[in-house]
């Protein structure tokens, strides 16, 4: 998943960010992710606003990760990217189809 500016959106303030580009691959969470008033290892923390997962940093591997548990290393996708904030973004996504990991361009 290779998001471009316009596939992570960030609105007003950074209060949601919106990811898409994975339609088939992960098409839950392909949706908008709302600011919450957590931080985790330095970072904002964003809920999904669709499902029970969250857009969180996991600082031992420098990734920013879409999952269920905030801290968990067990995504369903992520970046290697060490941004402050999601829209500062520019990694290449991994997402995970049929458990194996897979760069979605």
């Amino acid at each position: 998943l290779d998001l471009e500016p316009s596939d992570i959106c960030c609105t007003a303030e950074c209060t949601h960010i919106i990811i898409s580009g994975a339609d088939t691959a992960q098409p839950t969470r392909m949706t908008s992710y709302a600011l919450t008033r957590q931080i985790h290892e330095g970072r904002p923390v964003y809920a999904s606003d669709t499902t029970a997962d969250f857009l969180f940093y996991y600082a031992p591997l420098n990734r920013w990760m879409v999952g269920p548990f905030v801290g968990d290393n067990y995504p369903y996708l992520y970046v290697t990217d060490n941004a402050l904030s999601p829209e500062q973004i520019r990694g290449t996504w991994e997402v995970a189809v049929d458990h194996v990991w897979t760069s979605i361009p």
